[in-house]
């Protein structure tokens, strides 16, 4: 079905024209914008056309979505009038679409032409108004055609010469190359797009080393998390820098884990470390790193890695950890006032309110009073059933601690080998017996009051 001469041949004039076209096509669609692709083929179509007085023009691409259609992606007519080039179903035309998978250019010069096979394909062709047709397939390298660009005529039949077929063929690979570097662009810039919006929600900061250029390259996130002046673009001054900031108290440790990662025996690193941010402070940085180009002899030639900022999730922790503590303290201390409440509860109490007549006793509650809102240490002297616990609880009651339980420590009663865990408490194991953590009598009284009876007898 490729035939040579016919009706329209390309004379020396026409040749040298589209040769000089090919040439300004060339130019203009190497290193072309993704986005600038779509327009340059429709005006290439359009001048192709025109000088070969080629009626309608249909650049076709498989659909991603549905394999089975093929879709009309860019388009020339010669004249106003035409309908819409609509999507096409592959059982309208198998034969052609065997065709072009196959790698094949198909020129039909007359539907008569067509072979038995393609009896479906040749009644598609009539309904549309095709008289002749040039179909070539658009496919780069070997790979499977991402779709196919056709020529065709509609008021007249046409032979199409191998000099037309070989410079539309020409054609169809500058549109198939531009097709193809476009796609990968753009998905290039999906996938860069879903890495950065990923970086961005986790708050990665990226960075590479090339030890064998001696450059660095840091993100805008990884100098804001590390203070990295604007002044260390060159070399490798972002990475001295780094190194120079990193805290005391952690540098040998990332220092030893890095060496491990040039050396090979680490195939990742993972370590958290404070750093020492010079306008923020300290700041906690999570850092992961590889090697992704090693010499011959082992030795790391470029390191990329991402750091994110764990300052306020360190800082949850400590006070986390802090809370914690205060809950486990405030615990045993409210079982410590249980106990002890307990205790209370067992001694029968005789006394009421205090009460009295005589001058002797107003003028000790008047110091009472005077006492009761100061911090003030109070020593009370008396007989053995005068009533100094009485005037030690009227003294807690109208103090700012009166709410609480004020505890009450009978010193007579303490063996000497325990009046200092008895008093200031013991942790567990402190001495042999000790098996857990007893709340001194002097902590259990923190914010209250504490009545040490018989003080004299310690």
């Amino acid at each position: 079905m490729n035939r040579d001469g016919g009706d329209f041949n390309l004379d020396r004039d026409t040749r040298l024209r589209f040769v000089t076209l090919l040439a300004e096509l060339s130019s203009k669609f190497i290193n072309l914008a993704p986005g600038e692709v779509d327009r340059e083929i429709e005006d290439a179509l359009r001048r192709v056309c025109g000088l070969l007085e080629i009626d309608l023009a249909v650049l076709w691409q498989w659909s991603s979505a549905n394999p089975g259609v093929i879709a009309p992606t860019h388009r020339f007519a010669a004249f106003e009038g035409l309908a819409a080039v609509e999507p096409l179903r592959e059982e309208q035309f198998p034969w052609y679409r065997d065709q072009m998978l196959a790698g094949r250019t198909v020129a039909v010069s007359s539907l008569e032409e067509f072979p038995a096979e393609a009896t479906v394909d040749q009644e598609s062709c009539r309904r549309l108004g095709v008289r002749s047709n040039l179909c070539l397939p658009l496919a780069v390298g070997g790979e499977a055609p991402l779709g196919a660009l056709g020529f065709n005529t509609l008021q007249s039949e046409r032979d199409w010469s191998d000099a037309q077929v070989s410079c539309l063929q020409l054609v169809a690979q500058l549109f198939a190359h531009s097709l193809v570097r476009k796609r990968q662009e753009l998905s290039r810039h999906a996938t860069a797009t879903r890495l950065q919006a990923g970086a961005d929600l986790a708050g990665l900061a990226f960075y590479e080393v090339d030890f064998d250029t001696g450059v660095i390259y840091v993100d805008d996130r990884l100098r804001e998390i590390c203070g990295i002046p604007p002044d260390h673009d060159t070399g490798l001054l972002a990475l001295e820098f780094w190194l120079q900031h990193v805290h005391p108290d952690d540098r040998q440790f990332v220092m030893d884990q890095r060496q491990q990662l040039h050396d090979g025996k680490l195939e990742r690193l993972y370590v958290e470390y404070r750093f020492l941010n010079p306008v923020r402070g300290v700041v906690w940085i999570h850092h992961a790193a590889l090697v992704s180009v090693r010499e011959a002899g082992g030795r790391a030639v470029r390191t990329f890695g991402v750091m994110r900022d764990i300052s306020a999730r360190k800082q949850a922790d400590e006070a986390l950890r802090k809370s914690f503590a205060e809950i486990e303290r405030l615990k045993d201390k409210l079982q410590a006032e249980r106990d002890y409440l307990k205790a209370e509860i067992q001694i029968v109490h005789t006394h009421g309110e205090v009460t009295w007549r005589s001058a002797a006793i107003r003028a000790v509650l008047r110091q009472v009073e005077q006492v009761a809102p100061t911090d003030s240490s109070v020593l009370i002297r008396g007989e053995t059933g005068t009533g100094k616990e009485l005037i030690a609880q009227a003294i807690h009651q109208l103090s700012p601690r009166g709410r609480s339980v004020m505890v009450k420590v009978n010193c007579a009663a303490l063996p000497s080998g325990l009046v200092e865990s008895e008093l200031f408490g013991r942790e567990k194991g402190a001495f042999t017996g000790a098996l857990t953590r007893q709340v001194g009598r002097f902590e259990l009284a923190d914010g209250s009051t504490i009545f040490l009876d018989e003080v004299g007898e310690l």
